[in-house]
């Protein structure tokens, strides 16, 4: 017979009862990705899409209209328009075709720079060139509501429902305008894709491998990862009446309506910020009507 050493019963159950009350105890106070899983967030803005082919036709300027389109559907979605028709979006690429071919004699392969350019001279919007941006990076412009533009090569990208030359520099741009964080996914409006453009998801990597400027020398797409990272042009922070106009890392108070009315600002382009971020630029000069 084996020899064993009895335990009376209700020490058994005392145990059972203290073991149960420990793990509650631990589970009440452990950190919250100890007693659960983490719901692992989805951002995604309000970005009005425009297509590079509004009407579907890969011809004349439209060909190459990826860097006009990524404009203008920031310059609806800072100018507080939930969407944006197809004659309004022409007529405003239009434009910016006609500054490019008077500034440059072109519009096509936009780089980062001359993007820059047009957005800062011909939007209501403002940007700024980030060298070398991390997934943490872009992530957090998307959680403070401002959409990213990208510069890529398309042949690393891979899209196969846009069609890129073989022969072309493969050169695209479009914006990112949320991410999933349970798929690791950026959301984007994709310019050329006229099948799936909307919406459009790239795992983090394949975006951020794929991310390169236009380079003019050697007329390809592998120039250095840089991208545009967005933010308004008039903003007041939450529960304030005092509206800034923001250009070049500086604010400006602009002084009252009259000022509206003289520049036709729409009371619609002004965007709520943190106050926190707004501290980052440097007080200007006050905007007063002339």
């Amino acid at each position: 017979m084996l020899a064993y050493n009895h335990v009376p019963c209700y020490l058994i159950y005392m145990k059972r009862i203290s073991l149960i009350v420990i793990v509650l105890f631990a589970g009440f106070f452990a950190p919250a990705h100890f007693t659960m899983a983490q719901t692992a967030p989805i951002v995604k803005l309000a970005v009005p899409y425009v297509s590079e082919v509004p009407d579907g036709r890969w011809v004349g300027s439209w060909k190459n209209a990826c860097e006009e389109a990524s404009i203008t559907m920031l310059q609806a979605y800072y100018s507080g328009q939930k969407t944006i028709s197809i004659a309004s979006a022409k007529a405003f690429m239009q434009n910016l075709f006609n500054i490019e071919h008077k500034l440059w004699n072109s519009d096509a392969n936009t780089d980062t720079a001359r993007t820059l350019m047009l957005i800062t001279d011909d939007s209501d919007f403002n940007g700024r060139i980030v060298e070398a941006p991390t997934v943490s990076d872009i992530k957090a412009e998307l959680d403070a509501g401002r959409p990213v533009i990208v510069p890529l090569n398309g042949f690393t990208l891979g899209n196969k429902n846009i069609p890129f030359l073989a022969s072309g520099s493969g050169y695209h741009m479009f914006v990112i305008v949320g991410y999933d964080g349970s798929t690791g996914e950026f959301i984007t409006n994709d310019t050329g894709d006229t099948v799936n453009g909307p919406g459009h998801r790239y795992k983090y990597a394949r975006l951020m491998n794929a991310i390169h400027d236009y380079d003019s020398v050697d007329k390809k797409t592998d120039g250095p990862s840089r991208v545009i990272f967005t933010y308004p042009k008039l903003v007041r922070t939450p529960g304030s009446h005092r509206v800034y106009f923001l250009s070049d890392g500086i604010k400006q108070y602009v002084s009252g309506p009259s000022v509206f009315s003289a520049r036709s600002w729409s009371w619609a382009w002004v965007n709520v910020v943190p106050s926190s971020w707004l501290v980052g630029f440097k007080d200007g000069a006050v905007i007063n009507q002339k």
